[in-house]
């Protein structure tokens, strides 16, 4: 996990990097680009912690410096961490599995560096989140059983991403960045054995991300 250290380095760099750059309109005419981003993320260990998924993304340009961003994320088999803990009971570490699809959209704006083919682009937008999650059975240390389920409200999430891509020839690019989310829900668990209830609330994310992307 980055330490308050390199986050701080990593944003000082970014900020520094952006006065070089001017906006500028692209020398190509193209307005559309497909493209498939593989990301890592970080939440805050309740009601999870990491999550590696990928995206399919399509963008629309709106004029010389902004486009228009619309994904399909999909994260699959990422841990719950411990769900047995909001109820007190002494077991030893189990976490069920999580899969998650996201459906965001964005606005994204870009600043040209044209002698050398690369700009810094970022990012502000939404997205709406659907989770499942596997079951949870099994005994306590003291040999009880216990058996959790969960239910999670639809997640709508506020994100903003910032990095760089580089063009690689007339149509592709590679691009390169770091992510964040804040994610609105309820999370609800229920331990079947006894009936008792416990919710998580809102959360939230960060991570680092690549893209591939062409362009027509």
């Amino acid at each position: 996990m980055m330490n308050s250290k390199s986050r701080n380095f990593t944003i000082a760099c970014a900020l520094a990097s952006m006065s070089s750059y001017v906006p500028a309109a692209s020398a190509e005419d193209d307005r559309y680009e497909l493209g498939f981003r593989a990301e890592t993320n970080l939440g805050p260990g309740v009601p999870t912690n990491d999550m590696i998924g990928f995206s399919f993304i399509g963008r629309y340009q709106l004029n010389e410096n902004w486009w228009l961003g619309l994904a399909l994320e999909h994260s699959p088999e990422y841990d719950v961490e411990d769900p047995f803990r909001r109820f007190n009971i002494d077991a030893e570490s189990n976490d069920p599995a999580a899969t998650s699809t996201m459906i965001s959209a964005w606005g994204e704006r870009r600043y040209w560096q044209t002698p050398m083919r690369r700009y810094l682009f970022w990012t502000a937008g939404m997205g709406i989140n659907q989770v499942d999650v596997d079951d949870l059975v099994d005994t306590d240390n003291a040999g009880n059983p216990y058996d959790i389920s969960t239910e999670v409200d639809s997640e709508i999430a506020l994100t903003g991403s910032f990095g760089q891509r580089h063009q690689l020839g007339s149509a592709f690019s590679v691009g390169y960045g770091a992510r964040v989310e804040y994610r609105f829900t309820e999370w609800t668990f229920t331990n079947r054995e006894t009936d008792e209830t416990a919710t998580v609330d809102d959360y939230f994310v960060h991570g680092a991300f690549v893209d591939f992307n062409y362009t027509f």
